[in-house]
């Protein structure tokens, strides 16, 4: 099964965009899903990273997405 990870921030509207997408999608094909909020003191390494970036979209680990999410795209990649 693949694992999506999306990495946000609060406040985020393009954010809020790619997690509406991600749902979507994940209610017709499943994969697993995890949300990282860059903000979070835990998330040092990617606040780093992807401070201005944001959203940023990995699928199993390799980044496939940033700032916007083309929904037949992603749904593509997840199959």
């Amino acid at each position: 099964m693949r694992k999506v990870t999306l990495f946000t921030r609060d406040g985020c509207h393009l954010c809020e965009a790619a997690a509406r997408i991600i749902e979507r999608v994940r209610g017709q094909t499943p994969f697993d899903f995890e949300c990282i909020n860059i903000d979070d003191p835990d998330n040092e390494r990617w606040l780093d990273e992807y401070d201005h970036e944001v959203p940023v979209i990995h699928i199993d680990g390799r980044e496939f997405a940033r700032h916007r999410l083309d929904e037949g795209l992603f749904r593509e990649a997840v199959r």
